[in-house]
């Protein structure tokens, strides 16, 4: 789709600056805030509803351009006077996405088999380097039970370009769905797309020096690595904000398997907490500057509540265990509770020990219902989100709202489990969780990295 849609949009602009696709009853354009700029500048790019003629509640889009001439930086949010914004069944005024949202989607790391990337992605590069950014975004406004329809004009998002290479960098917006709702039932809007160009002078196509980075990478993560260090903080999951979680001096190793790039990693891990030797703007050698979750890893490992292995690596593509979410967790809220009791499969002693019965007496960590915890397991995407619920409900004090049907942009929702649908749904909505490529990967185990930006988050 995308590969078709860049032939549509290098054959609009020989014949003219912009081209309109079949118009109907909503209009969206991709607005550039320059015509021209030098390789090496940067811009930003307004993606606007112009048309607005019937209303709608959900939108699920892409937005592509050229990855060879350009990169998106961020989202920006330098003003909000004309962004589409609505007032809640609650009385709140809610944007249609916010920043931490669409930054998450810039960052977000495609792996190979993501569908939406048509091959390009490999789990390297994030989005905003592939050309191609999700984003997915629903209207809660209900009015005597119904969902109510956003019937005005105004900005989705802007998005700071980068650009790197001389000739037309094209812009483009691919609706997916965008819904109307119609007295509770949802009908599909038809769409028009303007696209939008800006010529780019200077400078060379970099994507050669970024391919032979990738080969050099790939063939080093592909290799068996062995590292044995003392034990501080459970997997380099903690830091040494909570001394009583974190003062055991057993070793313990642990047999870990993951996935990057396509190629399997096999590594015999031991529990390490110790400084990066490398520099702030990059404190692990292997999380570097461009890295999707780098700026929480590094927020999080500044304010001690991560810590990286004695080799100066963080490994955040590697999965995390139950208790090893748990001391992240309990760090970085800063939670305090006496330890009465803890699950009959916590052992004391253990280095979680008492960091998981401290999440037990607070409420935050239930267990298995049998009295266990699984310590030692990988946790899932979803089990992550509803500890992370329970942990930042407890540190506001308040009740985190919930609506199922935000959760009908995700293709594999049917693969939650009913239990942990309502916070699923109650997290994405709060911002929190914004999604993993087209869907919410429920089953999927969480990465180091991926907890690091929910407890940055939340925090």
């Amino acid at each position: 789709m995308k590969k078709i849609l860049g032939a549509v949009l290098g054959l609009a602009f020989m014949l003219a600056p912009t081209m309109v696709f079949a118009a109907h009853n909503l209009t969206i354009e991709a607005i550039p805030s320059v015509s021209s700029v030098e390789a090496g500048d940067e811009f930003y790019v307004d993606f606007r509803v112009t048309e607005n003629e019937d209303g709608f509640n959900s939108l699920t889009a892409y937005v592509d351009f050229d990855e060879t001439k350009v990169e998106a930086v961020s989202y920006e949010d330098d003003d909000t006077s004309d962004y589409i914004k609505y007032t809640s069944a609650y009385g709140d005024v809610k944007y249609l996405f916010t920043n931490n949202f669409i930054n998450g989607r810039v960052d977000f790391v495609p792996k190979k088999g993501d569908a939406d990337y048509l091959g390009a992605a490999d789990g390297v590069k994030n989005a905003g380097k592939l050309g191609r950014i999700k984003l997915s975004g629903f209207l809660d406004k209900n009015v005597d039970g119904y969902l109510q329809n956003y019937t005005e004009t105004g900005r989705i998002c802007q998005l700071k370009f980068k650009a790197l290479a001389s000739g037309t960098a094209e812009f483009g917006f691919e609706p997916v769905s965008i819904k109307h709702m119609n007295m509770g039932k949802s009908e599909s809007n038809d769409v028009s797309v303007v696209t939008g160009s800006v010529e780019i002078s200077g400078g060379s196509n970099e994507t050669t020096t970024e391919s032979v980075t990738e080969t050099t990478t790939t063939g080093v993560t592909s290799q068996t690595t062995t590292v044995r260090t003392s034990t501080g903080g459970g997997g380099g999951g903690g830091g040494s904000r909570s001394s009583s979680d974190t003062t055991t001096t057993t070793t313990e190793s642990t047999e870990v398997t993951t996935r990057e790039s396509g190629s399997e990693i096999t590594t015999d891990l031991t529990d390490a907490d110790t400084d990066s030797n490398v520099s702030d703007t990059q404190r692990f050698s292997d999380v570097l500057s461009d890295f999707w979750g780098a700026s929480y890893i590094n927020d999080l490992a500044a304010k001690g509540v991560i810590s990286g292995y004695s080799d100066g690596t963080f490994k955040p593509n590697a999965p995390v265990k139950r208790c090893d979410f748990i001391i992240m967790l309990m760090n970085g809220l800063e939670f305090d509770a006496e330890a009465t009791d803890n699950f009959s499969d916590c052992e004391e002693g253990a280095y979680y020990y008492t960091a998981v019965a401290k999440a037990k007496a607070l409420g935050i960590a239930s267990g298995n219902g049998d009295g266990t915890f699984s310590p030692a397991s990988e946790i899932t995407r979803q089990d992550m989100m509803i500890l992370a619920r329970k942990a930042l409900e407890l540190k506001s004090g308040e009740t985190l709202e919930s609506d199922e049907t935000v959760l009908d942009v995700f293709a594999d929702k049917d693969e939650i489990s009913p239990y942990a649908v309502d916070s699923l749904a109650a997290m994405v909505k709060a911002g929190v969780v914004s999604g993993k490529g087209d869907g919410i990967a429920p089953l999927a185990t969480t990465t180091r990295a991926e907890c690091a930006a929910i407890i940055s988050r939340i925090m």
